[in-house]
């Protein structure tokens, strides 16, 4: 729907920094800017905890990221390096002088400035977990499609609503590819598409041809002219147009184009 997402996971204790470390770097970088931050509503268990300025925040996750894979995920090094670099002695010769060798203790170094929140001097195991909790919380929150209702545009929610109810009617596409099933890709330094074509299991004592759905997608690169006819070995005059993302057009299935991030669903026509 365009509105934030991430891999969110707020039920363990154990690996719920890890898992943070590695999500929330994109998840402020990608699905969050400055001013959305600045909403009172946003993020209000991070800023709680004093979490209050993004690029501060972008920042420990930064070094976060850097001490929990040197210290092979040991909470209580990740704390002690935290203390270390963040706490009274973040100025002390040995402090510097590790962050000449380490690379998370330089990016936690560049926290140290005049403003610096109270927060990041506190960082125990205990409040690396509460963080963790935190952030998970937030995110979840912010990524409710009812908050951003606004800024939705129609054009592409009416088409997820359609590949949505597709699925719905189609379960049998949940279940693993068979032998006659194909998935391809297409890739070069240019492009990558993926492409393939599945169908359902139909009675042996039946004549009826199965029922069947191909997929083309543009994953990125330069745009490609799509000949799905002669890829997949099909008679197109036996397939139609299922879905197509916001913007595709097409007159012929026999060769038409796509685009960076748009991709096409076509269906056996049934008699």
């Amino acid at each position: 729907m365009q509105a934030p997402w991430g891999f969110l996971r707020n039920t363990d204790d154990r690996y719920g920094v890890k898992v943070v470390s590695e999500e929330a770097g994109g998840f402020l970088d990608w699905q969050i800017i400055p001013e959305t931050y600045n909403y009172p509503d946003v993020f209000p268990r991070i800023k709680a905890m004093g979490f209050t300025k993004l690029p501060e925040l972008r920042q420990f996750v930064t070094g976060l990221i850097d001490a929990l894979a040197e210290s092979n995920y040991d909470l209580d090094e990740v704390a002690h390096l935290c203390q270390s670099h963040l706490g009274h002695d973040s100025g002390s010769e040995a402090a510097k002088n590790e962050a000449k060798t380490k690379k998370s203790a330089a990016e936690l170094q560049k926290l140290n400035v005049p403003d610096k929140s109270q927060v990041l001097t506190e960082l125990s195991v205990a409040k690396l977990k509460e963080f963790a909790k935190a952030f998970m919380e937030d995110a979840h929150q912010l990524s409710n499609i009812w908050l951003h209702q606004e800024t939705l545009n129609p054009e592409q929610v009416t088409f997820n609503l359609a590949l949505r109810r597709f699925r719905q009617a189609n379960p049998w596409l949940r279940r693993n590819l068979k032998e006659t099933d194909r998935f391809n890709q297409i890739q070069d330094p240019e492009k990558t598409l993926f492409y393939g074509v599945r169908y359902t299991t139909v009675e042996e004592e039946t004549e009826s041809e199965p029922y069947g759905v191909v997929m083309v997608g543009h994953m990125r690169g330069e745009p490609m002219t799509v000949k799905i006819g002669e890829w997949l070995d099909l008679d197109l005059n036996q397939w139609q147009m299922a879905i197509a993302s916001p913007g595709v057009k097409i007159d012929d299935l026999s060769a038409f184009a796509l685009q960076d991030s748009q991709a096409v669903l076509l269906e056996r026509k049934m008699l």
